[in-house]
C-alpha cells in the first residue's frame, strides 16, 4: 500500500488549527488515486463534521472545503476511516 506524506502551506486569510487540519484532509484527497482507502488525521472536529454528512458540513465552519473534501470522496469512491485511535468514520 501505498504511503504519502504531503507538506503544504495553507492558502488564504484564514490561518487557523481547525482550518489547517481540514485543509490536511483536502491535500491528501487532491493527490490519491480512485478508489482508495483513506485514514483520516486524528482531529476530533473532522470526525464530527465529517459524521455529520456532505450536507450537513456545508453549513459549518471553512464550508468551502468540505464542499471540495465530500466531491473527492464521491468521485474517487474512497473509503475514509478514522485515524490513530479513532473509530471509523
Amino acid at each position: 500500500m501505498p504511503m504519502y506524506n504531503f507538506s503544504r502551506r495553507l492558502p488564504g486569510q484564514i490561518q487557523t488549527n481547525s482550518r489547517a487540519e481540514i485543509y490536511a484532509i483536502l491535500v491528501v484527497l487532491r493527490n490519491i488515486e480512485i478508489a482508495a482507502k483513506i485514514h483520516f488525521i486524528d482531529s476530533k472536529l473532522a470526525k464530527d463534521t465529517f459524521s455529520k454528512g456532505k450536507y450537513r458540513a456545508r453549513l459549518a465552519n471553512h464550508a468551502d472545503l468540505w464542499t471540495e473534501i465530500f466531491a473527492h470522496i464521491e468521485s474517487k469512491l474512497i473509503d475514509p476511516v478514522g485515524g490513530h485511535n479513532l473509530a471509523p468514520l
